[in-house]
């Protein structure tokens, strides 16, 4: 990317945005080159696995000389993916996105993102039912660690919600005195019974 940043870093500059734009490169000299040509200000990344990681994302096109634009939602559908720019067709997806609302929402509020090794790490849950009906959901909550891995903290849990429910949890989880100093990140994920993401929030943190 623009300098060195881990997963932890990125989400943290973007988790409270609706949506984020970027568009991912095989190198660094790629990215400046577009930077050159077209202009290019939004967020460009690069994916340092070239060439096994970035096939993965790139949809295969040979007629597109740059990987193709991308419209990630936050529990991480995505809902566009062209070789061609097409902004009003962007708009319009993204507007649709703005617009919707999921039958669950979850936010995760954080006691302190600054954590020393032995302390405790600390955040409240809030799950929102906002539906007419009784939903039945299934939460669990996730560790991003310094080196990408993740770690189950939670769950995965079945929780009832009544119609226009809303659920508050504060939740802690020790930390091990031997934790490497670094950013972590932590998500919290609702989903359907059949896995079907509902919504997805999370933080940053310290551990130093």
């Amino acid at each position: 990317s623009q300098g060195a940043a881990s997963d932890a870093t990125i989400y943290e500059m973007f988790k409270d945005e609706k949506y984020a734009q970027f568009h991912l490169f095989s190198s660094a000299g790629d990215l400046q080159g577009l930077r050159d040509y077209y202009g290019l200000r939004s967020i460009g990344l690069v994916d340092s696995g070239y060439p096994s990681q970035y096939q993965t994302y790139r949809v295969p096109d040979p007629e597109a000389p740059y990987p193709q634009d991308y419209i990630i939602d936050k529990p991480g559908r995505v809902h566009y993916w062209e070789g061609e720019y097409d902004p009003q067709k962007c708009t319009d997806v993204i507007e649709d996105l703005l617009a919707y609302v999921p039958p669950v929402t979850v936010t995760a509020v954080p006691d302190s993102t600054q954590i020393q090794p032995g302390g405790t790490l600390g955040y409240t849950v809030t799950l929102v039912n906002n539906t007419g009906t009784v939903q039945t959901i299934v939460a669990r909550v996730d560790a991003i660690l310094t080196d990408g891995n993740r770690m189950v903290l939670e769950g995965p849990r079945p929780v009832q919600m009544n119609a226009g429910g809303v659920i508050n949890v504060h939740m802690t989880r020790l930390v091990p005195g031997y934790a490497q100093s670094g950013s972590y990140s932590l998500k919290v994920k609702v989903a359907t019974s059949s896995g079907d993401v509902l919504d997805v929030d999370g933080f940053g943190f310290v551990i130093n």
